[in-house]
């Protein structure tokens, strides 16, 4: 149980880092459908995290009700 836990932990902090919400290198040259599928995995690698802290969080529970 404690190896899914580790593996949950480090999966969060790892895609915590790489999802760069500032967005800093867009110009002009861009066009709008590049722009769009930017924002679509940028939506969808939010979605990831948010499952993947919640499963956190269960694991977390888990693991103390298993303790006692």
């Amino acid at each position: 149980m404690k190896l899914f836990w580790y593996m949950c932990s480090m999966l969060t902090i790892l895609l915590i880092l790489i999802n760069n919400p500032s967005g800093n290198g867009f110009s002009s040259s861009f066009d709008q459908g590049k722009i769009i599928n930017f924002r679509t995995s940028q939506v969808n690698l939010q979605k990831i995290i948010s499952y993947n802290v919640f499963a956190f969080f269960i694991f977390t529970i888990i693991s103390l009700v298993t303790l006692k």
